[in-house]
């Protein structure tokens, strides 16, 4: 069982193969670089109907393919990029895809000290279950959410606007104006804020997102600008999850 609390204290997930998903801080990430480490965190978070646009420029429709077979298709489609990242993120000395006939499926497989595992749906929904309780996915996801298609409303036009909306896209600017936000809002020391672990970096930002959203609703609402019966009571909620 993960526990939330210890992943927001820092600890890395750990399995039995002895496979390690470091969890890095915040000042660690600046140094790898913010865009590597979402990639890495959306091979494992993201779902088809997250990115229903851009996997029909690739002309597949998001209901025709799982969250492990997407996962798959995003490793194939980049494999020596994803293993290097593959291998920054854990201890593995050496990664690769795999057909495994026990699962019936390809699975990513990877070895420590000269011993060879495979991953296997169990360990991707660990690995996700992870990432989903450090809040993080949370962001990951809005980068290519593209909200709710059908077959019939896709259009080519949609891609091609997905598109120019990824050039213009800018993770690391995003990163810094988030710890300056933290910083500012909540009084915190610079240094501090870079020694966070990224579980705890994110659930402290979050939070302070949401209070200070529902801090300038309520302002609103006294000063008479803002109609009480129009606010949704779950954006004054933000001490939760």
């Amino acid at each position: 069982m993960i526990n939330k609390e210890r992943i927001i204290k820092g600890d890395s997930l750990v399995f039995n193969s002895g496979l390690i998903i470091k969890q890095f801080t915040v000042d660690e990430v600046l140094e790898i670089g913010f865009s590597n480490y979402i990639n890495f965190v959306n091979l494992f978070v993201l779902k088809p109907q997250d990115i229903i646009i851009p996997l029909w420029g690739q002309g597949v429709y998001y209901e025709d393919i799982t969250h492990d077979e997407l996962f798959i298709m995003q490793l194939k489609q980049n494999k020596d990029y994803y293993f290097e990242l593959f291998k920054l993120f854990t201890n593995c000395d050496k990664v690769w895809i795999d057909y495994i006939e026990e699962l019936e499926s390809e699975t990513i497989c990877y070895q420590i000290n000269d011993k060879s595992f495979y991953l296997g749906f169990q360990g991707f929904d660990l690995i996700y279950t992870y990432f989903k309780k450090t809040i993080l996915h949370e962001h990951a996801r809005k980068r290519f959410f593209t909200g709710e298609k059908t077959k019939k409303t896709i259009l080519d036009e949609d891609f091609e606007e997905y598109q120019e909306e990824m050039k213009s896209n800018k993770d690391s600017d995003s990163f810094s104006d988030m710890i300056t936000f933290l910083v500012i809002s909540n009084k915190r020391k610079w240094e501090d804020v870079y020694s966070y672990p990224m579980s705890r970096f994110y659930e402290e930002y979050i939070k302070t997102y949401r209070k200070h959203e529902a801090d300038y609703t309520l302002f609103g609402i006294y000063s008479g600008n803002i109609d009480p019966k129009k606010i949704q009571t779950k954006k004054l909620q933000w001490f939760k999850s």
